[in-house]
């Protein structure tokens, strides 16, 4: 009964501290100390109005190892793992009983620039029906996914496309395209493409839809980004045609109008 007491009142102090986001431990924790860290002193504070947790200090500082120790850093830790073990107990019960629930994962940078990937569940409480924001965990990523690193990447992008561009590495291209077809010559058999099919992908009804993809030729979208009078005001009425159910041409407009700054912004930036 006394134990029970005891683990209660510590039980206590961990849920205070962690609700508060406060250290349980110091450099020094020794009984001669002025400062043991919060756990402790807490502990201390509290002996003041309990018998049972004053008694328990009394026997710790007068048999040390010889009696079971309740305050020493295993048993913290092991406070803090149980009390976080029943917390995820109870939120997996609630997440598997709740209809409506989300998953959020968020990525940010410490002060010592390590990327760290947090998990958030939210959902609605069954009972009560109130909206619950739980963060179950927080931990570091193998690979960061900073600024630089995607600079980087479009860096790469631009060198791979310029290579493409290079007239040697094109003649490579056709070379070996020239050595597959010679070397397959007796398997293939190559047939012109029926006017018919060519017809049913370039027809009058496809046209709008080919004008609106041709916005996004460089030209198109530096001409646009200069001036945003110079894009067509039926721009983007094929799409509207056929996706009309999901968005608008004005809206397409004006994220296209965006999107042209927003590019070549990029581009001086790289």
């Amino acid at each position: 009964m006394l134990t029970y007491e005891i683990i209660s009142h510590l039980i206590d102090l961990t849920l205070f501290l962690g609700r508060h986001c406060l250290s349980f431990r110091d450099h020094r924790e020794e009984w001669n100390e002025v400062i043991r860290g919060n756990f402790k002193d807490l502990v201390v504070l509290l002996a003041k109005y309990s018998p049972v947790l004053a008694s328990h200090i009394t026997e710790i500082q007068i048999k040390g190892r010889k009696v079971n120790n309740f305050l020493s850093w295993q048993r913290q830790n092991q406070l803090i793992i149980a009390i976080s073990t029943n917390i995820l107990n109870v939120i997996e019960k609630e997440l598997k009983e709740a209809k409506f629930f989300s998953i959020s994962l968020d990525t940010t940078f410490d002060v010592s620039r390590k990327e760290q990937v947090s998990l958030i569940f939210r959902y609605v409480n069954k009972n009560t029906y109130i909206v619950y924001q739980r963060l179950v965990a927080v931990k570091e990523t193998i690979c960061t996914t900073d600024l630089l690193g995607a600079v980087n990447y479009i860096e790469n992008v631009l060198f791979n496309i310029k290579e493409l561009r290079n007239d040697s590495k094109f003649e490579l291209i056709v070379l070996e395209k020239d050595k597959f077809i010679e070397s397959k010559k007796d398997n293939l058999l190559f047939t012109p493409l029926e006017r018919s099919r060519v017809h049913e992908r370039f027809n009058e009804s496809s046209t709008p839809l080919l004008k609106d993809i041709s916005l996004f030729q460089r030209k198109r979208l530096k001409d646009v980004s200069n001036n945003a009078s110079r894009l067509p005001v039926d721009a983007f009425q094929g799409f509207e045609s056929i996706y009309g159910k999901f968005v608008s041409a004005i809206d397409l407009r004006r994220e296209y109008i965006q999107f042209a700054n927003a590019y070549f912004s990029l581009e001086k930036f790289i």
